[in-house]
């Protein structure tokens, strides 16, 4: 059966949460545009499995692919006189918690779900009184590799729909690169980045920095090379023409929403001020004296 390319839009929301949720593009303007990989050939099977506890995920939850299939290779080899790879006990050998003991599964790294589709023929005869015939199939849709993915507090993040997001909020940046057209000035981007990330995909931007122009990795396919980037980054050796630091990373953003939670529970009048002046090297409130007691 032939069948065309299945289009679906998801909540940006649901899907950083964990959650599969089809949405009508119309009442949802930011919502993820994604095309299915395919049906599922014969003699194979497929799982959606949480990758860390090995189990199934239930319905609604995007997880690992694991394959079952003839076609599954069960191991490769560094050679005779090679170090042993036990990585491949991890890959190729996967068992589902309470699954079948005796189906073995390809780990793909791929994070993906399986979403039921129907379909109905049309009749031939226009004068036909009989309901349309309704098929209905399981196609697969990937929606990225688990390496690629991030959690910031509890949450889910593919760096695609964030680039897409930095290179489309000014029309300075080049497309596919996240790369600026400015030599100078660069400043003046800074917080239009940052508010953007921020109310698109509800995440606080640590630091942004613009690489010299021409530098940015970028495989012979036109891809980002993600992991020479980050390489780079850790080992000082980025070539970066401009640099901006926007707050304290993580740990401290998550102790602030704690302090300012406990001063509105505790002293919700005499506590007003604002909890940011301690992660100052100053203490303004000190400087120019209790605001509240004027």
């Amino acid at each position: 059966m032939t069948v065309a390319p299945v289009d679906l839009f998801l909540d940006p929301i649901a899907l950083r949460q964990g959650y599969v949720s089809v949405v009508n593009q119309a009442e949802v303007p930011n919502a993820l545009h994604i095309q299915d990989s395919g049906m599922v050939p014969v003699c194979t099977e497929i799982a959606i499995v949480n990758p860390e506890t090995n189990k199934v995920c239930r319905e609604g939850e995007f997880g690992e692919i694991w394959v079952c299939s003839e076609a599954n290779l069960a191991s490769f080899t560094n050679g005779p006189k090679g170090p042993a790879d036990n990585f491949s006990k991890r890959q190729f050998l996967g068992k589902i918690v309470d699954g079948n003991p005796d189906m073995t599964y390809l780990r793909t790294g791929d994070l993906g779900f399986l979403h039921n589709i129907s379909i109905s023929k049309n009749q031939s005869d226009p004068k036909s009184t009989e309901a349309p015939a309704t098929t209905t199939f399981q196609p697969l849709f990937v929606l990225g590799k688990i390496g690629d993915t991030f959690e910031v507090m509890g949450l889910h993040h593919f760096p695609i729909d964030i680039e897409n997001t930095i290179e489309s909020c000014h029309v300075d940046i080049y497309k596919n690169v996240c790369e600026s057209k400015r030599s100078r000035d660069f400043s003046s981007l800074v917080p239009l980045i940052v508010n953007t990330v921020l109310s698109k995909h509800h995440l606080i931007v640590d630091i942004v920095s613009f690489i010299k122009k021409g530098e940015f990795p970028i495989s012979r396919l036109g891809t980002k090379q993600r992991a020479r980037i980050i390489d780079a980054w850790v080992q000082g050796v980025i070539p970066i023409a401009a640099l901006y630091g926007v707050n304290y990373g993580e740990n401290s953003m998550i102790k602030l929403v704690k302090e300012i939670d406990n001063v509105a529970r505790d002293h919700p009048i005499t506590g007003l001020k604002n909890p940011a002046l301690s992660y100052y090297d100053i203490d303004l409130a000190d400087a120019n004296g209790d605001f509240f007691d004027k």
